[in-house]
């Protein structure tokens, strides 16, 4: 795992890496070729995971020089790949996966992208070819910026290295800040916070020729795109069976490394499963992996008893970090600054305390859930969805067997039920011409009317990236797995992980994002998702006999939460009040202060209020942080 940095034409300072040191404070390297178009240069912090020589130093380069490649992420199936290339008549000089992409790239071109299997961003100067080759993995796991300016363009693995360049000015994508503030949306798309900084989405890469400048026609190319859903068919025990057998493998995968390997264990059904599956490996040589939790003495967040379960079963010595609410005070500045951006939630703290926990441990590789509730319809919102295409299928008898199941299961009220259903069964294009036929939505009154302008607040974001994602499919199931990996949810996630992770020089590795798995999740569409009203029955039934029954068959969702209720309506009540007119005093373009007293008035009782005023905290924070303008 590593840090980046490549740019073309631009005379920078090291400061632009060096920010970057915390991702990898094991090594570095910085190398500069003069080019007809001006300097490129290529930087690396490197965190050393796998062949921990110097043989694994980057920039790493090929055929005395004709290939050259800063990389960072994991390529778990190296070792297969490096025999396939041997039998090719390829040598190798390292135990390095760098090594073996390298040589892949050689051998196969662009199309190496769809033999990896793993979490990648790199970017390959190809001398041979004059041009730059950048890439990111499937799912973007693994993150690359790029920002284009006067004379030349970079590449860069945070945001927060280009505050770092000469002339660059840090301006507010007012949409992106739109979309946070009112619903807590981030890495929807293409586009950042930052009007000048744009990602390269998962499953892209980009191709820069070298002989002339022209950079602001190239636009990034898809090599990789989920299956339609519904295109895989099979029963449940098939589809089970399958899902156990794949979920071992990206397990032991995921498990190689040359450093110490961890694992978070929230107690839900995701982490649990990985530890469970991780244990069935062990014997009596070989010690269970430690684990790291996040735990609250309030029982409405706490989840030991079921963390307790597994540790029990599997016999993972489990460490536990206990975050409080005078962290959220201490910790939301720093955080703001390493996330790149405002934080939706105070999860993303105790997260970050889980991290430094396992660094605190020695522990340089952990094992994380990421990715399963958005391929397998973990989250509640999908019921709906769910609901939706039994509606559409005509199979009324079993819409009305789910309505009452998830009222016994999870209490929702037919009323409230049968009102999310409508919304979700209108088609998309019916919905987009009602909300034109309607008023034009007020913003929220606490946003100020004059910083908004020209901005579309009518059209939500969900519809911005279901018209992108999935915009040729029914409302359903299916389509909002694909569009929650793919655009939602995931995407913000991931950065979360990435970030709090790397914050402690820790690699995060995610098995349920191998893409076997994603690729037969979402193939199956709605089906083997929610039955008779329970969420991940795929997941449930793969891992029947594996995982301590009383966490299989849980029906709750705490979903990492911290005990923010709690937080919020006593300790840090007053502060954060004062953290959100801050914000408002500071922008009042964008929050009218005046306004914010009925959320202060409700934030004991209302979790709207809590989040929308930790918003406003956050972004404040972030806005400062990066001395962000506003045009």
């Amino acid at each position: 795992m590593c840090g980046l940095w490549a740019s073309l034409g631009l005379e920078v300072p090291r400061a632009v890496l060096d920010a970057v040191s915390h991702r990898g404070p094991d090594d570095e390297g910085w190398a500069r070729f003069d080019l007809p178009l001006g300097p490129l240069v290529l930087g690396v912090k490197r965190l050393s995971i796998i062949d921990l020589s110097s043989r694994g130093h980057q920039p790493m380069q090929r055929d005395a020089g004709r290939l050259t490649i800063i990389f960072n992420g994991e390529i778990y199936n190296y070792l297969d790949l490096r025999r396939e290339l041997q039998a090719l008549g390829q040598i190798f000089v390292s135990e390095s996966d760098t090594e073996v992409l390298l040589a892949a790239y050689d051998v196969w071109g662009d199309d190496c992208l769809r033999r990896l299997n793993g979490m990648f961003a790199f970017v390959i100067y190809d001398a041979g070819r004059q041009r730059l080759f950048a890439a990111r993995d499937r799912f973007g796991v693994k993150p690359l910026y790029y920002h284009e300016q006067k004379g030349g363009i970079c590449f860069a693995s945070e945001i927060k290295q280009f505050t770092f360049l000469p002339g660059f000015r840090a301006y507010l994508d007012r949409q992106a800040a739109f979309d946070f503030l009112t619903g807590g949306y981030s890495d929807v798309g293409a586009g950042t916070a930052l009007e000048s900084v744009r990602q390269l989405r998962g499953g892209e890469f980009l191709v820069l020729p070298l002989e002339r400048q022209s950079w602001s026609t190239m636009q990034p190319r898809v090599w990789y795109a989920p299956p339609p859903p519904g295109s895989v068919s099979m029963t449940i025990d098939e589809a089970a069976s399958w899902f156990t057998d794949l979920l071992r493998d990206a397990v032991r995968l995921r498990l190689r490394a040359d450093v110490p390997v961890g694992f978070c264990l929230s107690g839900g059904l995701d982490s649990s499963s990985i530890v469970s599956v991780a244990a069935e490996s062990h014997n009596n040589t070989r010690a269970a992996p430690m684990s790291f939790s996040a735990c609250y003495d309030d029982v409405v967040a706490d989840e030991r008893h079921f963390i307790d379960a597994v540790v029990r079963q599997t016999g993972s010595p489990n460490h536990r970090t206990f975050p409080q609410p005078d962290d959220i005070e201490e910790l939301s500045k720093l955080l703001a600054w390493i996330h790149d951006g405002p934080l939706s939630s105070t999860s993303f703290i105790a997260q970050w305390h889980v991290f430094k926990l396992a660094k605190s441990h020695g522990v340089k590789v952990m094992l994380d859930g990421q990715g399963a509730d958005e391929t397998l319809a973990g989250y509640h919102s999908m019921f709906a969805f769910h609901q939706a295409e039994l509606l559409r299928a005509g199979r009324i008898l079993r819409l009305g067997t789910e309505l009452l199941a998830q009222r016994r299961r999870h209490g929702a009220t037919l009323m409230r039920q049968l009102g999310a259903l409508a919304a979700a069964a209108l088609p998309m294009p019916m919905t987009r011409v009602l909300r034109g036929l309607a008023r034009r939505p007020v913003l929220p009154t606490w946003m100020a009317r004059r910083g908004w302008d020209g901005i579309d607040v009518g059209h939500r974001t969900v519809d911005r990236a279901w018209t992108v994602e999935v915009e040729n499919s029914p409302k359903g199931l299916g389509a909002m797995s694909v569009l929650m990996t793919r655009a939602v949810s995931l995407p913000m996630l991931l950065r979360a992980e990435d970030r709090n992770s790397m914050a402690h020089s820790v690699e995060a590795r995610l098995p349920f994002l191998d893409f076997r798995l994603v690729d037969l999740a979402l193939g199956l569409g709605g089906r083997h998702k929610i039955v008779d009203g329970e969420t991940k029955v795929l997941l449930r039934r793969a891992m029947a006999g594996i995982l301590p029954e009383e966490v299989r068959t849980r029906q709750d969702k705490i979903g990492f939460a911290t005990p923010e209720a709690a937080w919020f309506s006593s300790p840090l009540k007053l502060w954060l009040a004062d953290k959100a007119r801050a914000t408002a005093r500071r922008f009042p373009d964008l929050i009218d202060e005046q306004r914010l007293s009925p959320l202060v008035e409700r934030l004991a009782v209302s979790d709207d209020a809590r989040a929308a005023l930790w918003r406003i905290a956050s972004f404040g924070d972030w806005m400062e942080r990066f001395a962000v303008d506003i045009r």
